[in-house]
């Protein structure tokens, strides 16, 4: 089993994990500098406009990297949606997530490709900065729309998963001749109930993880919804609120990363 130490190098690695990392210091800068409160109260000074303008600009920068790490994403996602739409199983869920990936999909692509015009580099500019800060807002309708189908489909998947019931087994075998493997109908059955007892105790473990999974991601999905609809001006404009959630949701999805890197190691 891998310590402490590789697996977070995993998941510094890890692409995913790497940039959940970085969302999470940039929320943590936005929170400082949303209240500058915070900071003269590890500080015991007051924060200089200096101070301020740099950790606003630090938070910027970081925006930009994590978009670039994310860069071809978008045509992961797009061809999740694909094949979502080309599955044979036609779930209420499985339409949601469809839609939400495609929603997702066409959000990562104009963040993508007005990457070049946020860097405000000389002569490399596709649309303008003014038009890709436009662009860029509209995007935020998308990843509104897909949060709220991947957080509808993630609540239909954990109706389900709470509504189902195991079939029990059927009891084959029980009472047949001991003779076959020289076992008596004693040590048979002994035998049995452990198998079925290691059985149950897995299963429940899969689903409490299933169910753990799927929770953390609702919550996520449902919290992230107010950063766009805060760019949007759908709520009252308090990008102070929206940092901290922010904060909190890179948490939960970082988790999810981490236990997926988690897997991997003990896989290896």
């Amino acid at each position: 089993m891998a310590g402490l130490y590789e697996h977070f190098v995993a998941f510094g690695v890890d692409n995913a994990g790497l940039e959940r990392l970085m969302r999470l210091v940039q929320s943590f800068m936005m929170i400082l500098t949303s209240y500058p409160a915070f900071l003269q109260y590890w500080t015991s000074t007051t924060p200089h406009l200096t101070t301020l303008a740099t950790l606003s600009s630090t938070s910027s920068h970081l925006n930009l990297v994590r978009r670039w790490l994310r860069t071809f994403r978008f045509l992961d996602t797009l061809s999740t949606s694909v094949s979502l739409y080309m599955s044979q199983e036609k779930a209420l869920d499985t339409w949601l997530s469809a839609h939400a990936a495609t929603c997702l999909g066409i959000f990562g692509m104009l963040e993508t490709i007005t990457v070049l015009d946020l860097c405000r580099i000389e002569g490399l500019e596709v649309f303008g900065y003014k038009e890709a800060v436009g662009i860029n807002l509209e995007a935020q309708r998308f990843w509104f729309v897909g949060l709220l189908l991947s957080a509808c489909s993630t609540l239909v998947k954990l109706v389900r998963l709470s509504a189902y019931k195991p079939v029990p087994a059927t009891g084959d075998g029980y009472g047949t001749s001991a003779e076959k493997d020289g076992k008596t109908v004693e040590e048979r059955l002994r035998e049995e109930r452990k198998r079925r007892k290691d059985e149950k105790k897995a299963y429940s473990k899969k689903m409490k993880d299933e169910v753990t999974t799927l929770s953390v991601r609702f919550a996520a999905d449902v919290m992230d919804l107010i950063i766009p609809a805060t760019a949007l001006g759908w709520v009252t404009e308090n990008w102070g609120r929206a940092s901290i959630i922010m904060f909190v949701t890179s948490v939960l999805t970082g988790t999810e990363v981490w236990w997926k890197v988690g897997k991997k190691l003990q896989k290896a």
